[in-house]
């Protein structure tokens, strides 16, 4: 007979700095025994960061029960973090977020290791955060990525979900 999955572990709501405004984020501490490892899950956004959300909930529970300290977030201007998604310079404001979320769940877990999660976009953004604080980032699980940013914006286009026009078209020339 199979036991039943373990209750979800109960994530803590808060605020943090990051690009001149501020990131709402839910810190899901490990269950015991602990890893030396914090999770930072970067979402994607638009449409793909609303599909995607009831399974990174579930995802930074089970990590959790299995001993990792998990940091969820938004980024500037998406979600319930501060700011408008059509600002200029915002894929800046993300990867400057990232490396934030990263600061904060190393502080908040006292965790060692950092590993980044992201799919599409937040794994492009993951990706670029990493990059830049080689030494701060050990693992990552990067899940379709986008290959470019004019890819991106053509593929938001095409299936009528473009929602962060002035942000994301930075993409075009950045990431080709």
């Amino acid at each position: 007979m199979n036991s039943p999955a373990p209750a979800p572990r109960t994530a803590v709501p808060f605020n943090f700095d990051a690009a001149g405004s501020w990131c709402f984020g839910w810190y899901h501490a490990p269950a015991a025994p602990s890893r030396d490892q914090v999770v930072v899950m970067c979402r994607p956004v638009g449409w793909e960061a609303t599909c995607s959300y009831p399974t990174y909930v579930q995802l930074a529970h089970a990590l959790s029960n299995a001993g990792f300290a998990v940091l969820r977030f938004d980024y500037p201007g998406t979600g319930d973090s501060g700011g408008d998604g059509d600002e200029p310079h915002r894929v800046d404001d993300w990867i400057a977020a990232t490396h934030a979320a990263i600061t904060q769940a190393r502080r908040l877990s006292g965790a060692t290791s950092v590993a980044l999660f992201g799919v599409r976009l937040g794994a492009t953004l993951a990706w670029q955060a990493a990059t830049q604080q080689m030494k701060g980032v050990d693992a990552m699980v990067l899940w379709a990525p986008c290959a470019s940013g004019k890819a991106f914006v053509r593929e938001l286009r095409a299936a009528g979900t473009e929602t962060f026009s002035g942000g994301i078209d930075a993409l075009g020339g950045r990431y080709t």
